[in-house]
């Protein structure tokens, strides 16, 4: 592991690199980047330590967390606190900054949301359009139809020139004009989304999180036995609170099972683990797809195969 790291992490190339993860390092200081404790040490741990940490100097990168504990765990009494957990970077000025926050279920890691400074080259929307989204029901009909009086949404050239990609291309910038001018939403969506992903969570169990998430703030400010105990303790009531509120929630879909299948079956898609995609289509030479396009273009054939084109006036008696 330890040689494929240092050959993936070299700064010798133009790539830049961000890498991290829980790298069991415990005996090194990430304030000073040294070792704690004698380097010629002949305990086989700290030798393979000393090697990574050179390793890491050897590369360029540069790291995140200094002095910060990672992981916190209750040995007996007392609390074992270490820093195993390491973000690298081939370049400082590629995070702003990163913030600690209380471990996710019953993990003894701490976690950590880091900001990151990342453009996307090939990104098709625009950064505004993709971070906002537009309030069309504050707008009325007349108006959005007014607004598409003012775009010429005729093609740059003649149709039998153009591919569908150059089409799609023209009508999407046209349509983007139309949306830069529609009223923003609030700023609501992230929790609507975490709705839709815990359908069960109710007034109570936000409750329990926000008291679980004060606990363990109180407890990082003064890491006391008293203060993770306390942390602890609200965190396991978070679980039997969540526990409750999801056995209340499916027990209420599946009574309602025969006047709203809807939500029963939207449920037990959203817990698959695996999801079921297409990847590849057989062509009518035998071969496979090899890409999106190509995938797309045997669904039109196969589409267009069976459809039939009916006249004008009543449907034939058959």
């Amino acid at each position: 592991f330890l040689d494929h790291f240092l050959q993936n992490a070299s700064c010798n190339d133009q790539t830049e690199k961000i890498l991290l993860g829980d790298f069991n390092c415990p005996d090194i200081s990430w304030l000073s980047g040294n070792i704690i404790g004698p380097k010629n040490s002949t305990d086989n741990s700290i030798k393979v330590q000393q090697k990574f940490v050179e390793g890491v100097h050897d590369t360029g990168l540069s790291w995140l967390i200094t002095n910060e504990k990672t992981r916190c765990r209750k040995v007996g009494d007392s609390i074992q606190e270490s820093t195993i957990d390491q973000i690298f970077l081939s370049e400082e000025s590629l995070s702003n900054d990163f913030k600690m926050f209380p471990p996710l279920g019953k993990s003894d890691h701490l976690s950590m949301i880091v900001d990151l400074n990342i453009i996307k080259i090939d990104q098709v929307h625009s950064s505004e359009t993709d971070d906002v989204r537009r309030n069309w029901s504050k707008m009325e009909y007349n108006d959005i139809l007014e607004l598409s009086k003012s775009i010429d949404w005729a093609f740059s050239k003649e149709q039998e020139f153009m591919n569908v990609e150059e089409m799609w291309s023209e009508i999407h910038s046209k349509l983007l004009k139309v949306n830069d001018s529609i009223p923003k939403c609030n700023d609501h969506h992230s929790e609507d989304n975490n709705q839709r992903s815990t359908p069960w969570l109710n007034s109570s169990l936000k409750r329990a999180i926000r008291s679980k998430n004060k606990c363990w703030g109180i407890f990082n400010e003064s890491p006391t036995i008293e203060n993770l105990n306390t942390a602890l303790m609200r965190q396991g009531e978070v679980d039997a609170v969540e526990l409750k509120a999801k056995v209340k929630y499916e027990k209420l879909i599946t009574n309602d099972l025969k006047h709203n299948s809807k939500a029963f079956y939207s449920y037990l898609r959203s817990r698959r683990n695996v999801k079921s995609i297409v990847t590849a289509l057989k062509k009518a030479d035998g071969s496979m797809t090899s890409n999106d396009k190509e995938t797309a273009e045997c669904f039109a054939d196969g589409f267009s195969s069976v459809f039939t084109n009916e006249p004008y006036g009543p449907l034939p008696q058959t």
